[in-house]
């Protein structure tokens, strides 16, 4: 299918120098093999979701100075070990009208003050609402299958993408916009994300940010859990 890889890369503890510093040491390799086996990155990012970096594994109290730093170190060995991969950053989540906020959350505005304009696409996660599996979360991050033809539903990857792109457009001005993981709800998707209710919701969300600008969408799961595409 002719299709690219696109990743991000570990930052728990163990890919960590003795000053707690970031080392490529684990990607070289990684990048090594895939270069061996005939394959190559076509683009990257440095984590997932650095807004959540201690869900992702990050070493305890990490912040946005700390994202900066390993930035730092990231970027250049990106360019000179893979000249070719694109640069994605910061494949930022849960920030917006919609917010889905946890304890610890950083922010993309601090984040991206820490790196300055490095990143070749500026890129995004985007989740309108969280789903049923995390309904301890309260009402207000929810959707339900009856609000899945709503106006203010099938709104909200819009209006979502209106926070974002105000960030890129002062941080990252003139970088092409990427949604680099989306589907109908956070947390594992709803049990209707595989039928045919959640087509209203994928098509109307390609084709309104199309029209805004965003240039790649990528699904999360094609056909596994709740959060796959199909059935």
């Amino acid at each position: 299918m002719n299709g690219e890889l696109v990743t991000s890369f570990a930052t728990s503890v163990g890919t960590r120098n003795a000053e707690g510093v970031w080392s490529p040491e684990e990607a070289s390799a990684w990048f090594a093999y895939t270069k061996s086996v005939g394959g190559r990155i076509a683009a990257a990012e440095f984590m997932n979701e650095p807004t959540y970096a201690a869900m992702g594994g990050a070493p305890k109290g990490y912040n946005a100075a700390d994202y900066g730093r390993d930035i730092a170190v990231f970027g250049p060995w990106l360019k000179q070990n893979s000249p070719g991969t694109i640069f994605l950053g910061p494949g930022s989540v849960g920030e917006g009208p919609f917010a889905i906020a946890m304890g610890g959350m950083l922010s993309s505005e601090h984040l991206l003050r820490a790196t300055g304009p490095v990143f070749d696409v500026f890129s995004y996660h985007l989740y309108a609402a969280a789903s049923e599996r995390c309904a301890s979360m309260g009402e207000k991050v929810q959707t339900t299958a009856a609000a899945a033809l709503s106006e203010e539903w099938l709104s909200r990857p819009g209006k979502i993408n209106e926070y974002y792109t105000s960030l890129r457009d002062r941080f990252e001005s003139g970088k092409p916009l990427w949604i680099t993981e989306t589907a109908d709800a956070a947390c594992g998707g709803n049990p209707w994300a595989s039928t045919f209710l959640d087509t209203f919701r994928y098509l109307i969300e390609h084709a309104s940010l199309a029209r805004r600008g965003v240039k790649v969408i990528m699904h999360n799961t094609l056909a596994s859990s709740d959060y796959g595409l199909l059935s």
